[in-house]
């Protein structure tokens, strides 16, 4: 009778564990969707992921609340980044203006501008050795490929826009053509 007691218990304690599990797991994708007025975390990811693949540099903003907590996430766009030659954080230049960023995690004042609470950046790279600041795309490995690819389309178009006649340089050395010959020779 104790053993059906106890499963009975352990059985009740894991239903009571597995719905909680379930309900911090809706309060938790809440909090992250709620993080972005504008965009969902996927999408906010999508645009930061499609600027690492594009530039080998995807950046994501931490914006907190005053107790210190995570309040925001959103996408800053790469070609607007660039990192501090200390690497103490980031700036943004738009339209001759700039914001600072700070590392993620880090708390030191801001050496920039006069905000006293930076937002913090999360940096993504595709890592390269020949850079310690940004990323380096995938494609540039496979720029010479591209060029070839590139050069043998362009000749395939330029083949078929001339109805499949190849181009040809006919020269005749040390024979005299009659002005006929020649005529015909050209229109051949």
């Amino acid at each position: 009778m104790t053993t059906n007691h106890s499963t009975i218990n352990n059985d009740t304690a894991k239903q009571k564990a597995k719905k909680r599990i379930e309900q911090l797991k809706i309060q938790l994708s809440d909090w992250l969707e709620n993080l972005n007025d504008d965009d969902s975390l996927t999408k906010t990811l999508e645009k930061v992921v499609t600027d690492m693949q594009a530039t080998g540099n995807g950046y994501l903003e931490v914006g907190r609340t005053v107790t210190g907590e995570i309040g925001y996430l959103g996408h800053v766009p790469s070609t607007t980044m660039r990192v501090r030659r200390l690497h103490d954080g980031y700036i943004q230049m738009i339209a001759g203006t700039i914001v600072y960023f700070r590392n993620f995690g880090a708390t030191n004042s801001n050496p920039v501008t006069n905000d006293p609470r930076p937002n913090e950046i999360i940096h993504l790279k595709e890592y390269s050795p020949l850079n310690t600041f940004y990323g380096i795309p995938d494609i540039i490995a496979a720029m010479t490929s591209l060029t070839g690819d590139q050069m043998a389309a362009r000749y395939n178009i330029d083949y078929f826009e001339n109805k499949a006649v190849p181009r040809y340089i006919i020269t005749v050395k040390g024979a005299k053509l009659t002005p006929e010959a020649e005529d015909k020779l050209f229109r051949f």
